[in-house]
Parts: structure tokens; sequence; C-alpha cells
């Protein structure tokens, strides 16, 4: 199953090619990345904990 990663990114920081790089080179084998994607804030729940959802149908194709 492929897998997503949604980043929230700190001020003045984008979403390049080397960071996607970076990222990818720090995930575990067993968590190969499809996609990572920037978004503008992370949801969380009432106890503050992320959001963390298994989303399917959709193939997202690798970098």
């Amino acid at each position: 199953m492929p897998v997503v990663l949604f980043v929230a990114l700190r001020e003045g920081v984008t979403l390049d090619g080397a960071l996607i790089k970076t990222i990818c080179a720090n995930t575990t084998p067993r968590h190969v990345l499809a996609k990572v994607t920037q978004v503008s804030d992370i949801p969380r729940i009432i106890s503050g904990d992320i959001v963390e959802r298994v989303v399917h149908g959709e193939v997202v194709k690798k970098h």
C-alpha cells in the first residue's frame, strides 16, 4: 500500500526535490513513501494528537 506523507513546513521553507530526498532517506524500509505533499496545517484531534487515516482507492505515483 502506498504511503502518502503530508508535511507542514516552517515559514520560508519550501518542499523541493532535495528536501523530499532527505525525507525519504530517513524513513524505514517498511514505510516507503509514494508521495510527499506540503500542507498549510496538520489536523489534530481534541487531545492534540495528529489525525492519521488510511485512505483507499487512489493509486499514488512514486517520485
